[in-house]
């Protein structure tokens, strides 16, 4: 089913890990821009997130998880980060492809990061 008009209202940013060579000849870590795209966000219901933390014991709690649906595209790697306008990064757990109709990809996320390099 397609989303409805205007529903992707979230530009954001989709960075892949990469390694670069210094100036003084090491290599690091880095985020580099893979491309930005206009993104629908949901995140899990209340009832969703007391279900996951049903079996968890003590001061532990599941994670909220994001997801971001774009215009379908294949590019998108378990590991990969969306960062939006106002810099909060979200690290992407899950790729989910709408094969049948090809018109969406779901990027499903966790908040924050792995970070090696910004």
């Amino acid at each position: 089913m397609a989303d409805q008009p205007g529903a992707r209202n979230r530009l954001v940013k989709l960075q892949a890990q990469s390694t670069v060579k210094r100036p003084d000849g090491a290599y690091e870590g880095k985020w580099i821009d893979q491309v930005s795209v206009w993104a629908k966000i949901n995140t899990d219901s209340g009832r969703a997130v007391v279900r996951s933390n049903a079996g968890v014991t003590g001061n532990l709690a599941a994670a909220v998880r994001y997801t971001f649906r774009i215009a379908f595209r294949r590019s998108p790697e378990r590991g990969w980060r969306v960062v939006t306008s106002a810099g909060q990064i979200y690290t992407v757990e899950t790729v989910r492809h709408d094969e049948a109709t090809r018109e969406w990809t779901d990027l499903v996320c966790q908040i924050g990061a792995v970070d090696f390099g910004s």
